[in-house]
């Protein structure tokens, strides 16, 4: 979800933040069908929870500025297990 938001997102800043329209329908349908996928075939998710986990993402990868660096951001690879000062045994 968060390299779909940096792809998408910095591309757009190439086009003068013309092409925001179109790149948040991008952004948000690219990272609904990645999650919903991921969440169905990998983590073993019911279609239910699949969809929700997938609308968020989607919302949160179409807002139209990067969220990584933020808070969100930040929440978002908490969420995914991505802590940097864990460790795994």
């Amino acid at each position: 979800m968060l390299l779909v938001d940096n792809i998408c997102f910095g591309a757009n800043a190439l086009t003068g933040f013309l092409a925001t329209p179109l790149v948040v329908v991008i952004a948000f349908t690219a990272a609904f069908a990645g999650v919903y996928r991921i969440q169905r075939q990998r983590a073993g998710n019911g279609r239910l929870a699949s969809f929700f986990k997938a609308c968020v993402c989607g919302v949160l990868a179409g807002v139209p500025w990067s969220i990584a660096g933020t808070t969100v951001g930040g929440l978002v690879l908490l969420a995914a297990g991505m802590s940097g000062g864990a460790s795994r045994r």
